[in-house]
């Protein structure tokens, strides 16, 4: 008899000592449900998380899983693990209804009440909150080395690296809560279309994510290292339609900036670094703003210029005479001041400018007819005199 107690003892001292280091642990209160029965919202202190400000052990990390009871099928999934010397919580999915209504959050850091190689011991809460009229089905998956049921303080202070779950949970009541912003929702409507939503709780597409003007950080950001082409892509059943986004190789024609791509025609925009603008090219010229290879279709263009042509109206301006022009035209086979037909096709035009010479070449042909008008003026009333003393004779 005696042998019998002390095999059942050792049995009980080595399933204890079993329970307290095992590797792998899965606990659950879904026999009495946690949340909220009436019109208050509550928060259920299901667990605590120990650990050490400096030293680092074989820390635990948690998974839980949250199931939302009565006609809907919310669910929802939380690591906990310890970062940087302090634990962190992390909502990794968020889909179906009600899941607004329901989260974990760590408690404020306490604590502990001793210390481990000079350096103090902290412990942090686990809580869930549950909005008015919820219930959860919740199961916490422990994995670690260090984990033992109701462990309520350390009184080991080595045990800095220790998981606890409270069968018992303590319950208090709360105010209601608003969603949480940084929830990644996983929706589908009637037609069990998936939707993923970030920031909102109702995505209305496939991806929709809703900034909140308290959120200073950008809604979107992708990133890469310089070298890397990071870019949103288009596909029409899986072939690639149109690109958006930044490309640092150089071979490619658009690094430093932003363009839309197309596989079967090339590069229909791009936007560089620089304020550049490329329409149908790859490359816009250096001193161009804006490159447009392909016609363009306007209802007005207005082209601000500095100077303009009325200087021809001068009186010291020297107007080119006739014979000037003529042999000028005969030998160059253009207007003075104007660009020969190699210079465009080679240059091209500045349009302000070159409505600038041509305003002075009207100029300075209205200068010459108006000459040309007050000789042939002269010329009639010479010839009306002579008309009439020869009528005279």
């Amino acid at each position: 008899m005696k042998k019998l107690l002390s095999l059942c003892l050792l049995m009980l001292t080595a399933s204890n000592l079993l329970f307290a280091q095992t590797s792998n642990v899965t606990y659950n209160w879904n026999s009495s449900r946690l949340g909220a029965n009436g019109t208050q919202a509550v928060r259920h202190c299901i667990g605590r998380i120990y650990y050490n400000a400096v030293n680092w052990g074989d820390y635990n990390s948690i998974r839980f899983t949250l199931r939302q009871d009565y006609y809907t099928a919310g669910y929802m999934e939380y690591i906990i693990t310890v970062r940087s010397s302090t634990p962190a919580i992390y909502c990794t999915k968020a889909y179906g209804a009600a899941v607004h209504r329901g989260r974990l959050v760590l408690g404020e850091q306490t604590s502990a009440g001793n210390s481990y190689l000079d350096q103090p011991n902290y412990y942090r809460d686990i809580f869930l909150e549950a909005e008015y009229y919820t219930q959860w089905q919740v199961e916490a998956n422990a994995v670690g080395v260090h984990y033992q049921l109701d462990k309520f303080s350390l009184t080991n202070p080595a045990d800095y690296q220790f998981v606890t779950f409270f069968s018992a949970p303590v319950t208090q009541n709360i105010p209601g809560f608003s969603p949480d912003i940084k929830t990644i929702t996983l929706a589908d409507d009637e037609l069990g279309a998936n939707r993923v939503g970030i920031g909102t709780l109702t995505p209305t597409g496939k991806l929709h994510i809703y900034k909140p003007a308290a959120d200073g950080y950008g809604s979107l950001t992708i990133d890469g290292s310089t070298t890397a082409q990071r870019s949103i892509t288009f596909n029409d059943n899986g072939q690639q339609a149109w690109w958006f986004g930044r490309d640092n190789n150089t071979a490619a024609g658009l690094n430093d900036g932003i363009g839309f791509w197309r596989a079967n025609t090339g590069t229909a925009l791009i936007i560089k670094d620089d304020g550049r603008v490329g329409i149908g090219c790859q490359n816009p010229q250096s001193d161009a703003k804006l490159a447009v290879n392909g016609t363009m279709y306007a209802k007005k263009i207005k082209v601000t210029q500095t100077g303009w042509a009325d200087f021809v109206f001068e009186d010291s301006y020297k107007l080119p005479a006739l014979s000037f022009v003529e042999k000028f035209v005969r030998i160059n086979k253009h207007l003075p001041d104007i660009p020969s037909a190699g210079e465009v096709a080679e240059q091209g035009i500045d349009i302000g400018e070159m409505n600038k010479k041509l305003l002075q070449k009207i100029e300075e042909l209205t200068l010459h007819l108006i000459d040309q008008n007050k000789r042939i003026d002269a010329l009639e009333k010479e010839n009306a005199v002579i008309k009439k003393k020869i009528t005279k004779k």
